[in-house]
């Protein structure tokens, strides 16, 4: 039965991922950035994701490093 599998199937142990989208790290891209980079790339800030705090990401990424924005749920 089906619905016996289910309830008896093991539970994954997983945390909620933070999207770059929605990250406190992230910012939209500059005059220059906007130039040389596609439309839809966001820029993480954050000093422990890249060394210079400059990295081309796109919205949908995600990292280990990445921290909500406050007051977003």
């Amino acid at each position: 039965d089906i619905e016996e599998w289910l309830n008896n199937a093991p539970i994954i142990d997983a945390i909620p991922v933070v999207r770059c989208w929605e990250c406190k790290h992230h910012r939209d891209k500059n005059e220059q950035e906007r130039k040389y980079l596609v439309e839809d790339i966001l820029i993480c800030t954050s000093p422990d994701a890249t060394e210079d705090c400059w990295n081309a990401v796109w919205p949908d990424h995600f990292c280990s490093y990445g921290e909500r924005k406050e007051g977003d749920n």
